[in-house]
């Protein structure tokens, strides 16, 4: 049987990919997100624009709020894992 593994290079360059596409994308996932947070109250006016400077403001407080549920998320699991790590 072969080796089936990737080369260290190519798991670093493909690491650093996944990292720049998923800057790029949360980043334009934001501004949509924006604009619909102005769709879903009626006021379409404020975010009919993409360029808006209320579409970026509220982009950038979903990408807040989405980090501190991440970052609870990960607080959460690790104190799951605590008495777990004491029972083995």
């Amino acid at each position: 049987m072969g080796d089936a593994r990737l080369q260290p290079r190519v798991g670093w360059m493909g690491g650093w990919g996944v990292l720049a596409a998923d800057v790029i994308v949360m980043a334009s996932l934001a501004q949509i997100a924006g604009q619909y947070v102005f769709d879903l109250f009626n006021t379409s006016s404020i975010g009919n624009t993409a360029n808006s400077v209320w579409v970026l403001l509220v982009g950038v407080l979903w990408i807040v709020f989405m980090t501190w549920i991440c970052y609870i998320g990960i607080e959460v699991s690790a104190n799951f894992k605590r008495p777990c790590w004491a029972l083995s």
